[in-house]
């Protein structure tokens, strides 16, 4: 009963560790639903809270599939429930605290304006995801006091490979620079790989589930 107990409390901690990075998604879903940027702020925070809440949900359940396509159709069928009883949960009454933006999101939302909500879902999931990659990995660079190497790395990283490194901080030979890529893009594949693990619900999933995010990418690119 206690490693049940101790498992239920990792898989919660895990919920709300996506929710506070998985936010943008649910939320350019729910704000192209709502009359206001208020409204769309209130439905985020209440879908996320209602799903902390549920004592169901903290058991992993290999039917319910990949992540991303289970938090949109989650907040779908949320959005229709919330709608029929005309009321949104108001922010802070839940039982978690997901520091929406809605000003920065609401600049970004041109990006998928005219895609079906559920398409425009999947790519700004996409690209928070790969953000969170870029993140991580440039924390990896600044902890080693390789900041600057990194941010003249970076264009290397593009969706189409052809990224030219510029910057100072580059090796000083074309060899030396190729293995600095060469690892540049090793590391981000490992972390993306790990992060899109954390969403999907066998390693045989991933595989695919990183094509149909690149493609979501590069198009949003």
């Amino acid at each position: 009963m206690v490693a049940a107990s101790s498992d239920e409390g990792r898989a919660r901690a895990a919920l709300g560790e996506l929710c506070g990075i998985y936010w943008a998604p649910v939320y350019g879903f729910m704000r192209s639903r709502c009359r206001s940027r208020e409204e769309a702020e209130d439905l985020t925070q209440g879908f996320f809270a209602s799903l902390l809440e549920r004592e169901s949900f903290a058991a992993a359940d290999p039917e319910r599939g990949r992540m991303r396509a289970f938090l949109r159709v989650a907040a779908k069928r949320y959005s229709i429930n919330q709608a029929q009883r005309g009321s949104a949960a108001k922010r802070g009454g839940g039982a978690v605290a997901i520091p929406i933006d809605g000003e920065a999101l609401e600049r970004q939302l041109t990006d998928t304006a005219g895609e079906p909500p559920e398409r425009a879902f999947d790519r700004r999931w996409a690209l928070t995801l790969l953000e969170t990659v870029l993140a991580s990995l440039r924390r990896e660079y600044v902890e080693a006091g390789k900041a600057a190497l990194f941010d003249a790395l970076k264009p290397a990283l593009s969706p189409d490979g052809a990224g030219a490194p510029a910057g100072a901080a580059l090796p000083a030979t074309d060899g030396a620079r190729r293995v600095a890529v060469h690892r540049l893009r090793k590391r981000f594949r490992e972390l993306l790989r790990a992060a899109v693990a954390d969403t999907v619900q066998t390693p045989a999933e991933i595989d695919g589930e990183i094509r149909y995010l690149m493609e979501l990418f590069a198009g949003a690119a």
